[in-house]
Parts: C-alpha cells; sequence; structure tokens
C-alpha cells in the first residue's frame, strides 16, 4: 500500500540506496557456517534454516515478513548481511509488524553493556551501509512524524515517541 507521504520515488530512492551500499556483499562461508550452527532451541534453528543458502537479494518479501517469535534470531553475521533484505520488505509494506521490528532492533540501547552488545552485532556494517540504515530510519521518521496515515499507529503520543527513538538511533548510532 503507497501512503501519501511515501511517494514512489522517496521510497525507491530509500530502496536503491540500500541496494547500492549492499550490491557487493556476497554470501559467504561465515554466513552459511554460521546459520548451519545449533543454536540449543528449536525457533532459532528454524528461522536459520529459512536462510540457509539464499543470497540477501534472494529473500522473499513473504518470508521477510513471516511472523516467528523472533524473526531477528539470526546470528550477527546473518543479521548484518540479510538487514537490506529486511528493510526493503518493511518499506514495502510498512502495515506489517516488521517496520516495528526493525525500529526496536535497531534502536541502540542506553545501558553500557547492552549497547556494546549491539555495536558489535552491527560492526560488520561499512560507513555507506550505515548511512543506508539512517537513511531508512529518515525515511520512517519523517512518514511518521508528516502522514497520520503512516501505519505506526493512531495514538498521537505513540507516534511522538517513535519519532524520537528514530531520531536517537540516527543520533547515537547510524548517523555517525
Amino acid at each position: 500500500m503507497n501512503h501519501p507521504f511515501t511517494s514512489d520515488t522517496s521510497r525507491h530512492s530509500v530502496e536503491e540506496t540500500i541496494h547500492r551500499a549492499w550490491a557487493h556483499e556476497n554470501y559467504t562461508t561465515e554466513i552459511d557456517e554460521s546459520l548451519r550452527k545449533p543454536q540449543g532451541y528449536h525457533e532459532a534453528e528454524e528461522v536459520q534454516a529459512e536462510f540457509v543458502g539464499k543470497r540477501w537479494q534472494e529473500v522473499s518479501a513473504e518470508l521477510a515478513h513471516r511472523q516467528y517469535p523472533d524473526r531477528f534470531m539470526l546470528p550477527s553475521a546473518a543479521l548484518v548481511y540479510y538487514l537490506p533484505a529486511f528493510l526493503i520488505a518493511a518499506l514495502a509494506n510498512p502495515d506489517d509488524s516488521l517496520m516495528e521490528c526493525l525500529i526496536i532492533r535497531l534502536t541502540p540501547p542506553k545501558r553500557d553493556a547492552a549497547i556494546k552488545e549491539f555495536e558489535k552485532c552491527f560492526s560488520g556494517l561499512n560507513v555507506v551501509q550505515k548511512r543506508a540504515v539512517a537513511a531508512f530510519l529518515s525515511h520512517v521518521r519523517e512518514a511518521c512524524a508528516s502522514d497520520p496515515e503512516y501505519p505506526l499507529g493512531t495514538d498521537a503520543k505513540y507516534r511522538e515517541r517513535i519519532v524520537r527513538r528514530l531520531d536517537d538511533a540516527v543520533q547515537r548510532f547510524w548517523g555517525k
């Protein structure tokens, strides 16, 4: 669904930025091994099995939007590799819970111990990729702030919190 604020042009511009940022990323042995490594609980292994052998460009919107207890039960290397597929799927269908999951997952925590883990998880991203994530978050922020029809809830206070959260994420980590 296209929302009034999120014109095809602006959404496609962010999608192109994401594609360019990950254009030369390949499915590596490290990613494959991390996806095949047993995690000790069924849900994580089920999620990981869905991605084995797939390049990020081959992840369908259906797979990106699939409901799992936590769709980000991927090892860090795999999460970083597949992040563009999740971002693009969320832009195309912001009505799905994937968008809110991404907003939460991409917001750096405030506690020192947790921020170190967050930074470690996303340390595999280069500057261009971090800027692409910042472009995604900024696009969602503008849509949420400007378009009451944008699907992140109708409660004004909740939407204000989302906007602050997105600003915080860009300022403290992604925009650096």
